[in-house]
C-alpha cells in the first residue's frame, strides 16, 4: 500500500509512531523529559520524490499537506532529500496576511 501510494506521487502519514516503534518511543519520551513531561507525538511523512504533478504553483516542489494551523507546537527533523517548509504566523490566516 505504501509503495503503490508513492508511486502515486503521495505522501504517507503514519501518526502516534512512537506507540509502534520501540526507538522512536524512547527518543519521544526524552524529548518529552526535556520539555516538563509535555506529551511528545510522533508523526512520519514518506513524501516522494519530485512530482510537478502533485505540486500547488506548478513547480517541481510537491505538495504534503495543504495550508493548515497545528494545535501543538511543532518540531520537524528531515531525514533524507530536501523540502521548503513554509511557516506563517497565526494571525496571518486570521487577518488575510500582511
Amino acid at each position: 500500500m505504501v509503495t503503490a501510494a508513492m508511486a502515486e506521487g503521495d505522501t504517507v502519514l503514519i501518526h502516534n509512531l512512537e506507540i509502534y516503534w520501540g526507538p522512536v518511543g524512547a527518543l519521544s519520551a526524552e524529548i518529552s523529559d526535556a520539555f516538563g513531561g509535555l506529551y511528545a507525538q510522533t508523526n512520519m511523512y514518506f513524501s516522494p520524490g519530485m512530482n510537478p504533478s502533485k505540486s500547488v504553483d506548478g513547480g517541481e516542489q510537491p505538495e504534503t499537506t495543504s495550508p493548515h494551523q497545528d494545535a501543538q507546537s511543532t518540531f520537524i527533523v528531515q531525514l533524507e532529500g530536501e523540502k521548503v517548509t513554509t511557516c506563517w504566523c497565526w494571525w496571518w490566516w486570521r487577518w488575510g496576511g500582511w
